[in-house]
């Protein structure tokens, strides 16, 4: 009986990592054809989930070294290419300051037309010294 056992837990295991490893093809696939978003809608569609596509890479990677398989080494690659178009956005350039430059403020406010002190609202409104100023829930009871 546990032998039947230990039999069906390593056919699940083998099931798992054929799912894993196909699911890593299809990401890795799915890697090299978003960066030809330009030729076809879908390829654009497919540049997106990056991070997806990374996590699956990983893992698969990781279980592939775990299990010894010698080709996993391979999805090394489209997880590079991800990690390369990834890892920089993370990352903002450093951009030389201007303390001189003029800065434009911006002040935005939900009034929330259910407001029972809209007197509150309007005394702070007043205090604001925003170069533009967006409201919401404007209503002319108030």
């Amino acid at each position: 009986m546990s032998a039947s056992f230990q039999q069906i837990a390593l056919l699940s295991i083998a099931l798992v990592k054929i799912l894993l490893n196909l699911l890593a093809l299809l990401a890795a696939i799915a890697t090299i054809l978003g960066f030809f978003g330009r030729q076809w809608w879908i390829s654009e569609a497919l540049d997106h989930p990056r991070v997806q596509y990374s996590l699956i890479l990983a893992i698969a990677l990781i279980v592939g070294i775990i299990s010894r398989e010698k080709w996993s080494l391979s999805l090394g690659v489209p997880l590079a290419i991800n990690l390369v178009t990834i890892v920089p956005l993370f990352f903002p350039p450093n951009l030389p300051g201007n303390s001189n430059s003029p800065t434009l403020t911006i002040f935005h406010a939900n009034l929330d037309r259910h407001n029972p002190q809209p007197d509150r609202a309007i005394e702070y409104l007043s205090n604001q010294t925003a170069d533009i100023i967006f409201l919401q829930e404007v209503t002319p009871d108030g």
